[in-house]
């Protein structure tokens, strides 16, 4: 009997979860369980366990978190200015769900860092493809006199 209990009870609907899981999340989003994580631990996300405490829920407002911050890291933040985002956001400094787009003052100086940061690795790239090219033409180096012969 007991046995038939335990199908029962396995068999039994569960309460409907509220939340995504965190597997379903990182499929959703192209981003590894780890880097949710990694995310819970920095403070930018949190979530909460269903009934049981095994599995781990994100509800709606972490997921829209979760988009913003994936946007913002696309725009090249990083996860420090993302925080202060957030922190501006949470304080109510700033509409939630624009809260991962920052001033046109602060968008115009990542685009001049971004740029710099690609001027730099085009300089970085070219300086590579000549070092590259002039191995790739490297003479050959002079062939050493061939020994005197000694006449007989």
């Amino acid at each position: 009997m007991t046995a038939r209990r335990q199908i029962k009870d396995v068999n039994t609907p569960r309460e409907p979860m509220c939340g995504h899981l965190i597997g379903d999340l990182a499929r959703r989003y192209g981003v590894t369980t780890r880097a949710l994580r990694f995310y819970e631990e920095r403070g930018l996300l949190s979530s909460h366990r269903a009934a049981g405490g095994r599995a781990r829920l994100f509800g709606e407002e972490q997921v829209a978190r979760l988009r913003s911050i994936l946007k913002a890291k696309d725009l090249g933040f990083s996860l420090e200015q993302i925080r202060g985002f957030l922190a501006e956001r949470d304080a109510g400094k700033t509409e939630p769900a624009d809260f991962f787009m920052p001033g046109d003052e602060v968008l115009r100086s990542q685009l001049s860092h971004l740029e710099q940061q690609r001027h730099a690795l085009d300089a970085a790239i070219r300086s590579l493809r000549e070092v590259l090219r002039d191995k790739a033409g490297a003479v050959a180096p002079e062939p050493r006199p061939a020994p005197l012969q000694r006449r007989a």
